[in-house]
């Protein structure tokens, strides 16, 4: 019996993920990708350091060279985000939860000159390693 439990675990801790819910704030403008880097920069002086959990995150990149991820999260004035809600991940066999951990470990600025605005982000991110440069080409 226990044995069978210790099997489900990651299956449950996906279900959790996939019904967590952003926070419902409707005054909030949902943004892209885009829009949201209109807004907010990575503040990478006050990202607190990563867990164990967030570094996982990139040893599946290396493995995998790239990974999408298909989640949504909100972002108060202070650049904290919450309320992450995962929707998809390919290659599928990949597990989320280092990527929530690590969306969830970034903290953010504005946008130099634009004022601190809360949004609610949903969008594909795209996880990889830069490429290094072929020779003869810029």
């Amino acid at each position: 019996m226990l044995e069978s439990l210790r099997r489900l675990a990651p299956v449950v801790a996906l279900l959790a993920l996939g019904f967590s819910s952003a926070r419902a704030e409707p005054d909030l403008p949902h943004v892209d990708r885009d829009e949201f880097r209109r807004l907010w920069v990575p503040a990478v002086e006050r990202m607190p350091p990563a867990t164990p959990l967030a570094m996982e995150a990139s040893l599946l990149i290396r493995e995998h060279d790239q990974i999408w991820v298909d989640h949504e999260f909100v972002v108060d004035a202070e650049g904290k985000p919450s309320g992450y809600r995962f929707h998809g991940i390919e290659p599928s066999e990949v597990d989320p939860r280092p990527f929530e951990a690590l969306v969830m470990a970034f903290r953010y600025r504005p946008v130099d000159g634009v004022a601190p605005t809360p949004v609610h982000f949903r969008g594909r991110d795209h996880f990889h390693w830069p490429r290094p440069a072929r020779p003869g080409r810029d």
